[in-house]
């Protein structure tokens, strides 16, 4: 029996099971950072939720069950916030996976340039939110020479993209696939530059081509990343909150309020922090419904190894 065979073939002793239990030992702080940074406020924004504090009402709080609860169903504005939540996933993770997908493909190929190309494609990640919400307020705002202007150059009228409702929901998806999409393509290169040329050039050899090699060779070996990816990008998603407060501020009116956005007006604005905290524990609770199929519909047939 050769010495592998034998060393995974060895039982644990008292000295391996000691082993394993010091590991524990080491990993406590970061357990307990864990609990005291994550767990706990959450914990006690729940209680919060229980609770009528508010700093604009002079009555000391008190524990009212699920009232702020109910009362979210019958607020027309929180119902509103729902739709624009998952608009604002599905729409701007949809458009950064494939327009990721076709530029890292793009830029994989030994093009002119290509360096400076890719230079430019990934300058978008490097600004800090607020910055892109302020960057992308001024391009929006007319007579500034920004978006309409250039617009106007090929003859198309600009419209009023922070004035009406569904053009300023388009400028904050327009801002959320400009600004990340350059993360998905560089994650989906990076993978794209570890599948072995072998693959390629026997699908040459056997008459494929380039189109027919990106289908049949690039695609199937970039699902796995395309699930992950895109899981990573629905979390990331709901918290759009800079931009939409940089560009929008939640308008005109409440067109671009999401459910985080309006707990975050309902605590800070108008002081009901019982009634704010409701609302992100709805919006936790929404955020699992949301990624736990996600992941499962994107790993589905999806195995470790593929």
């Amino acid at each position: 029996m050769s010495l592998v065979a034998r060393a995974l073939g060895r039982r644990k002793g008292p000295e391996d099971l000691g082993s394993s239990q010091a590991h524990y030992k080491y990993l406590a702080p970061s357990i307990a950072l864990l609990l005291v940074l994550t767990i706990l406020p959450m914990l006690f924004t729940v209680y919060l939720s229980t609770s009528s504090l508010s700093y604009t009402s002079p009555r000391p709080p008190r524990f009212i069950a699920l009232r702020n609860y109910e009362r979210l169903l019958d607020d027309a504005r929180f119902l509103q916030s729902i739709p624009v939540s998952l608009l604002f996933i599905v729409a701007p993770v949809s458009i950064q996976l494939v327009l990721g997908f076709i530029v890292a493909v793009i830029m994989n190929e030994r093009l002119p340039f290509m360096r400076w190309l890719r230079f430019v494609f990934v300058a978008p990640m490097v600004i800090p939110p607020i910055a892109m919400g302020l960057m992308w307020r001024v391009l929006y705002t007319p007579h500034l020479g920004g978006v309409n202007y250039f617009l106007s150059l090929v003859g198309i009228d600009g419209p009023g993209w922070l004035t009406e409702p569904n053009w300023a929901l388009a400028a904050i998806i327009i801002v959320a696939v400009w600004g990340w999409t350059p993360f998905v393509g560089l994650f989906f290169l990076a993978v794209m530059q570890s599948i072995p040329e072998e693959l390629y050039e026997a699908g040459v050899i056997d008459g494929a081509t380039w189109v027919q090699s990106v289908r049949h060779i690039t695609l199937p070996l970039l699902r796995p990343t395309f699930a992950f990816i895109g899981i990573f990008r629905v979390i990331e998603s709901l918290g759009i909150f800079p931009i939409i407060y940089i560009v929008t501020n939640g308008g005109p009116a409440t067109a671009t309020e999401t459910v985080n956005f309006y707990g975050f007006v309902s605590g800070f604005n108008n002081l009901r922090v019982g009634y704010a905290s409701a609302i992100i524990v709805v919006f936790f609770l929404m955020l699992f419904v949301i990624v736990v199929p996600t992941m499962r519909f994107l790993l589905r047939n999806v195995q470790v190894g593929d």
